[in-house]
């Protein structure tokens, strides 16, 4: 079909020139303005959770701390100008007992004390270690010390039960070393402890620990103390 005119096609004939000619000649109009943006749709269904993955293997426990048994708190002593036997131990928290049938076979245990000392050329020490009921455990016997003054020394002690029952059939081993520091000097010196009760040591009964010091003479040059002391269960 033919149109004779741009009437006869339906387009605008506003002879003004204002508008765009398609290419058949109709006039397309101005394209208006964008319109408003619509409204935000509602928000989707949320989907299901994942399952939870397999919880880990449990690590291996840690080792457990070691059981404290005694802790000195206040100095122990001075032990002066005396020839009398006297404790070495302050006060403190804790216990140093262990009861009657307490003990087992393999029970082990350190002990570590350290001070002040002082003593003249000719001072001699003995330092017992022993139970309350008066098992000797060990024994420095008599040391011949160096002119000190206001020197340090330590104890270290060690513990093995053997054997359990009665005295004749408990046994102990203790070991340990005591050392000091003497004028001039700036290495330890002292002594090597050692020893196995089979005769006196009892399970069945109370056991005390007790630590001892002994001057042989009166002189006030002679004098020690104890500012540490711990006791722990090894095993």
């Amino acid at each position: 079909m033919e149109f004779s005119s741009v009437e006869d096609c339906g387009c605008d004939t506003n002879s003004s020139g204002f508008g765009t000619f398609s290419s058949n000649g109709c006039n397309t109009g101005i394209q208006g303005p964008p319109g408003p943006q619509g409204e935000q749709g509602i928000q989707g269904i949320q989907g299901v959770q994942g399952i939870q993955g397999i919880q880990g293997e449990v690590g291996p426990t840690g080792p457990a701390g070691l059981p404290g048994l005694f802790t000195q708190t206040t100095d122990g002593g001075p032990v002066t100008a005396t020839t009398v036997e006297t404790t070495i131990i302050g006060t403190g928290v804790g216990t140093l007992t262990v009861p009657a049938n307490g003990f087992q076979i393999g029970d082990s245990f350190i002990c570590a004390l350290d001070g002040i000392i002082s003593c003249i050329s000719s001072g001699e020490i003995q330092v017992r270690v022993k139970t309350l009921s008066g098992a000797l455990l060990a024994d420095t016997g008599i040391i011949d010390l160096a002119a000190a003054t206001n020197k340090n020394w330590i104890l270290n002690l060690y513990f093995t039960v053997r054997t359990l029952g009665a005295a004749g059939t408990a046994s102990i081993s203790s070991g340990g070393l005591f050392s000091y520091i003497r004028n001039g000097g700036t290495q330890f010196e002292g002594y090597v402890l050692s020893n196995v009760n089979t005769t006196t040591f009892d399970t069945t009964i109370n056991n005390t620990l007790v630590i001892t010091v002994q001057w042989n003479t009166t002189n006030a040059g002679n004098s020690i103390l104890s500012r540490n002391f711990v006791l722990t269960k090894m095993y």
